[in-house]
Parts: C-alpha cells; sequence; structure tokens
C-alpha cells in the first residue's frame, strides 16, 4: 500500500489543501485514494482553517495509521498534518518503521522565506499569543533548519521525498496531485468539487495584527477563536499586509540564512528555486490603521458570541449539588445512569455549543432518556 503524509510545513497553502481533500474524500476512493474522515471535515468544507486529517495522538504511527491501512481496500492511504514535520525530526526511527511496512511518500512545500517569515510570524500572532514586534521575534524562526533536517532523514532512510516550491505554483491543489498521482490528475480534477471560499486561512492586516496582539497581551492565545480565526473565516476577501521589520534586521536574515536557502535549492529543479530576495510590499512603520466596516462587524459579531457562550456556559448552584452526587456515586460504587451521562453531556453542550461529538452524544443521550422514561 502507498502511504502518502503530506507533512506541511505551515504558511504554505495546508488548510486550502485540506480543505480541497475533506470536500472531495468521496471522490477520492474512486480513484483507490483513502483520505480517513475526521472530525475537522465540517469545517474544512465550509473552508475554514484546518488541521487535517491526522490526530498526533499518543503512538499515532503505530497504532493509528496501522488502523486505518488495515480497513481500508485502496492502494493509497493520505493523510496531511503541517505538524508531522516536528513529529518527525522528533522521532525519525517511527519515519524509518513506516517507510519500509509501506511504499512511503512525504510531500513538503517549501515557500520563499522572506515571503515566509512575514506569514510565520503572523500565524504566531494569530493563533500562539505573540505579543512581540516582527522585528523581535524574527530570531525565532528556524523553518528552513528544519526543512534542511528533513531532506537529511529522508537521504538517511531512502525515504521518497517531494519537495515542492509553494511560491512558483499557481494552485495547492493542482500541484499536490500532479506530484503525487500523476496518471490520476487530468481524470480526478474533472470531477473534483473546489471549496467555495477561494482564500483559506488568509494571513491578517496590519489593524488585525495589532488588534490580536493586545488581546494575545490581555488574554492570551485563547482569544484568537473570537478574534483572528472569526476574521479569517468570516472576512476571507480582507486582503492581507506584511508588518513593519527593521532594515538592519531583515539584512541580518538574508546573510543568516542564504546558505540554507542554497542548501535546500540543490534539491528543486531550475524552474523552482527559492528566492532570498526582499520583497516589495513591506510595510514602512507607521502607528495610525485603518479598519473596514466588514473588519467591525465580524469583529463585534465574534466577540458578541464569545461573551454570550461565557455567560450561558457558567454553572449556577444547582449544578454543584448535581457534579456533587455524581462524583459521590463513583466514590460509593454505584453505577452512573444514562440521566447522569446526559446531564454531563449537556454541560458540555453548554460550553461548546459547536462541537460536533458533543451535539451527537447529546442527542444519543437525549434519545435514551426518553425512551427510558416512556418504558416506565
Amino acid at each position: 500500500m502507498n502511504l502518502i503524509l503530506h507533512i506541511g510545513h505551515g504558511k504554505t497553502g495546508s488548510s486550502a489543501l485540506q480543505s480541497f481533500l475533506a470536500l472531495n474524500s468521496d471522490i477520492l476512493k474512486k480513484y483507490n485514494i483513502d483520505y480517513p474522515p475526521h472530525a475537522s471535515f465540517q469545517n474544512a468544507k465550509k473552508g475554514f482553517i484546518s488541521s487535517g486529517n491526522l490526530p498526533l495522538v499518543d503512538n499515532f504511527w503505530d497504532e493509528y495509521i496501522n488502523k486505518k491501512a488495515l480497513s481500508s481496500t485502496a492502494d493509497s492511504l493520505l493523510f496531511s498534518n503541517e505538524s508531522l514535520i516536528h513529529k518527525i525530526l522528533s522521532h525519525p526511527e517511527k519515519i524509518e518503521a513506516l517507510n519500509e511496512k509501506y511504499k512511503l511518500i512525504l510531500v513538503m512545500y517549501v515557500r520563499n522565506p522572506l515571503d515566509h517569515i512575514f506569514s510565520s510570524y503572523g500565524q504566531q500572532v494569530k493563533r500562539h499569543g505573540q505579543t512581540l514586534s516582527m522585528s523581535e521575534w524574527v530570531d525565532n524562526y528556524q523553518v528552513l533548519d528544519k526543512v534542511s533536517e528533513v531532506i537529511r532523514v529522508s537521504e538517511k532512510y531512502n525515504i521518497n521525498l517531494q519537495l515542492i516550491n509553494y511560491s512558483t505554483i499557481d494552485k495547492i491543489e493542482e500541484s499536490f496531485f500532479s506530484s503525487v498521482f500523476p496518471n490520476q490528475y487530468i481524470n480526478f480534477f474533472a470531477e473534483a468539487k473546489l471549496p467555495e471560499t477561494k482564500t483559506i486561512n488568509r494571513s491578517l492586516s496590519r489593524v488585525e495584527y495589532e488588534i490580536q496582539r493586545e488581546f494575545n497581551r490581555h488574554l492570551g492565545s485563547k482569544s484568537a477563536a473570537f478574534v483572528s480565526d472569526y476574521l479569517v473565516n468570516n472576512a476571507p476577501d480582507v486582503k492581507s499586509e506584511k508588518e513593519y521589520i527593521e532594515e538592519s534586521v531583515l539584512q541580518g536574515f538574508i546573510a543568516k540564512n542564504e546558505d540554507k536557502v542554497k542548501f535546500i535549492n540543490t534539491y528543486l529543479d531550475d524552474n523552482n528555486q527559492l528566492s532570498i530576495e526582499k520583497p516589495a510590499d513591506i510595510k514602512p512603520y507607521n502607528d495610525t490603521f485603518e479598519i473596514s466596516s466588514k473588519q467591525i462587524s465580524v469583529l463585534a459579531e465574534g466577540i458578541s458570541k464569545q461573551i454570550n457562550r461565557t455567560s450561558n456556559a457558567r454553572l449556577e448552584n444547582n449544578d454543584a449539588d448535581s457534579l456533587r452526587d455524581i462524583a459521590l456515586k463513583f466514590e460509593n460504587k454505584k453505577p452512573i445512569t444514562i440521566e447522569d451521562a446526559y446531564y454531563l453531556m449537556s454541560l458540555a453542550h453548554k460550553a461548546r455549543p459547536e462541537g460536533p461529538i458533543i451535539n451527537k452524544k447529546l442527542q444519543d443521550f437525549e434519545s435514551l432518556v426518553k425512551v427510558k422514561s416512556s418504558v416506565k
């Protein structure tokens, strides 16, 4: 069996590719390609931010992947998760074992570093609570080192590594399939569906970065769900902008990374070389910001929903009584009833009303409670 692992790296169109794969998972099966379903498909099919279909749970290398392989009748098993690049470098022996068991193909995208540092910094602000300025943060950039190490690991274990320059392609969906499934590419794309949202997981504008940084200072990374994520998912057409970076810092970055770019370029053909030239659209320093009515509307909606969600999720005094009684059942070795399970799931629903698993289980438990009541 072919095992194809799309490993990223980050900010190279992973969410767009994952949306496309989720949307076409049934069509892929016709071409003997199994892209196993995952809870993220609901958001991915809408063109929202996604992390792919491979949950990086404990021992996923052995148990999860092998279980999916045993249950699949397809010729190719396909997974995507851009965090795999870090897992491979932490556990190279695991990728060696997979290469011995399957016909393994790693697919890794790279990107011109002077474009990528801005997107990477933006992702740190968007999702990881970053409060530093671009100039203060840039020394944390280590992607070229990680890419170089993946290349070395692939060579050491004779792994088929497909290395693609994201900066030289038009559409990641087409570049991925033409590289990995060249014999099925034309026929598959004649049937495939594209997400309605053309821009997926965009970078932020300057004012959006500033707003998210301030939320990060006061609330941390959990604010991303109702600020950055909400803006990216619900205002995808807002133009992204590069942040200001001091010229001396930028030139220092170029000098530090020139040799790394040359090394990676030896594994790319002449038409797809990485460039380390300064982008023309870097913003000058400015402490004033512009915001559109669309951005204001989306922010107000996202923050209002979060306030309502927090208010509605607050536990009451009678909830404390019920939780205490359920805990005492465990201590007294009494069985937990379906009514207890339904009540606990309803509390989970209050805290996370959009959760697909929570909603499904809440409906299941409610039906069982009704059946039990009707029997009485």
